[in-house]
Order: structure tokens, then C-alpha cells, then sequence
């Protein structure tokens, strides 16, 4: 008898960590590139929710300026 070594196959590994960061990658640079091409599209002007809030925090300010300096 020869002490010949069988040589054992590499058991193929499936590598689940990285399959799941690239779909990741892969995804978030798809999601990037719509979004950026919608924002190409839409006017440069304010929105109706954005000229909402801001005149909600100015008539805000406006009451505290009148509650604590004018009506001391």
C-alpha cells in the first residue's frame, strides 16, 4: 500500500453577507440616479408645503417677538 493522500474537493461556500452588500450597492446607486433625475425635472421654485411651513414659522416668530417684547 502507497500513503498516497486523496485529495479533498473545496466545498463551494456561498457567501450570503456579500451577495446581500452588493444587491445593496447596486440598488442604492439605481435609487440615486432616478432620484437625481427627477430632481432635474421638477422647478427650481419652492413647493406649496415648503411656502406653508415657512409662513407658519414666521407668523411663529412674529407672536413670540409681540408676546414677550411688546406685551412685557
Amino acid at each position: 500500500m502507497s500513503k498516497e493522500k486523496k485529495k479533498k474537493k473545496k466545498r463551494w461556500t456561498y457567501n450570503k453577507g456579500k451577495d446581500a452588500f452588493t444587491d445593496y450597492v447596486v440598488t442604492n446607486r439605481e435609487y440615486t440616479r432616478e432620484n437625481m433625475e427627477r430632481q432635474k425635472e421638477l422647478p427650481k421654485g419652492w413647493s406649496k408645503s415648503e411656502i406653508v411651513m415657512a409662513v407658519v414659522i414666521v407668523l411663529a416668530v412674529i407672536g413670540c417677538i409681540v408676546r414677550y417684547v411688546v406685551l412685557k
